[in-house]
């Protein structure tokens, strides 16, 4: 997908006239936002103002999609347009689950004694 975007950007830019900070800012305002927020987490951040700059942005668009790419094969979905999955429904990974946080009925609630004032050895209320 991002391939496709980037082939498709160089197209138009070449017989556009711009410079290359205009560029990279429509480059940047086409990506899928997905793909944008993954660049900008990234260690490296490309610059914003030559053309090695604007292959930097093509160049880690490109590959962080098709790391994302491979990784939804890998998981068994697919990626629509719009960047999100769709799983098939033949097989699916056993997602683990989270154990459930139940409270020690007997604990003492240290920030309720806190909040009424309450002494923790005696349990009077001032004597703290």
């Amino acid at each position: 997908m991002a391939e496709e975007y980037v082939t498709w950007f160089k197209a138009i830019t070449m017989v556009s006239g711009l410079d290359y900070p205009t560029w990279i800012m429509f480059f940047k305002n086409g990506l899928a936002g997905n793909l944008w927020d993954k660049i900008y987490n990234s260690e490296i951040v490309p610059g914003n103002d030559t053309e090695k700059d604007f292959q930097e942005w093509c160049k880690k668009a490109c590959i962080l999609d098709y790391n994302w790419q491979m990784a939804c094969a890998e998981w068994g979905g697919t990626v629509n347009n719009s960047g999100r999955v769709s799983r098939s429904t033949q097989e699916k990974p056993v997602a683990a689950t989270k154990p459930k946080f139940s409270r020690d009925p007997n604990a003492m609630d240290v920030d309720q004694a806190k909040r009424e004032g309450c002494c923790f050895g005696c349990g009077c209320y001032g004597c703290h």
